[in-house]
């Protein structure tokens, strides 16, 4: 994820297909970056993005403003604006049915409806739920079992695998309020910004 002081912002998680082939593609992460240096508005920046599909391995990018949000994976390849509402996104589509975008989404929905309290910290909080599902509700993204058990909850812990960070990103039209929450062997470490949007 990055965010610049003008309000753009982009997030990126791969898509979960361990048959892909990813020799001689180049990486996704670049993506985030490029957007965040493109002056092009959103939807634009999609777009073009579009027509370089197969130059990447399968992910999803969100990106957009303080005013609009795109939404767009090269596994689909379409373009979506995001009106103002509640979406999940995992290592699948956007709102797949997977368990823990499901609680994800009903999670956040909750607190936004109750408008109480530190919004952020409560997101955080949503983030480390670390619940697991029963076999039958697990996605069959073409893993074995053991790693469909361990990648459901929302939350990630395992021997040598798992959920480094958490981030919350608040946004205005005159700020941007941003929290990140470090996962280690000796604890949690939090980082907060509150950025004033330039122009």
């Amino acid at each position: 994820m990055g965010v610049t002081k003008t309000g753009r912002f982009a997030a990126l998680t791969n898509y979960r297909n361990p048959e892909e082939i990813t020799d001689g593609k180049r990486s996704r992460g670049e993506l985030v970056a490029d957007f965040l240096k493109d002056n092009n508005p959103p939807e634009d920046f999609m777009h073009e993005l579009a027509k370089k599909r197969n130059m990447y391995p399968g992910y999803n990018l969100l990106a957009g403003d303080a005013d609009e949000l795109y939404y767009y994976s090269n596994m689909e390849n379409t373009v979506h604006k995001l009106e103002p509402g509640v979406y999940g996104l995992s290592n699948h589509l956007l709102n797949s049915d997977w368990p823990k975008v499901s609680r994800g989404k009903d999670g956040l929905a909750n607190i936004i409806s109750e408008s109480h309290g530190d919004l952020a910290e409560r997101v955080l909080s949503l983030l480390q739920t670390a619940d697991s599902v029963s076999d039958e509700l697990l996605p069959d993204t073409g893993i074995s079992l053991i790693w469909e058990r361990i990648l459901s909850p929302i939350f990630i812990e395992s021997d040598g695998y798992g959920t480094r960070s958490s981030t919350v990103l608040l946004m205005t039209g005159e700020e941007m309020y941003y929290k990140e929450r470090v996962y280690s062997k000796e604890g949690m470490n939090d980082q907060h910004y509150t950025i004033t949007l330039l122009g």
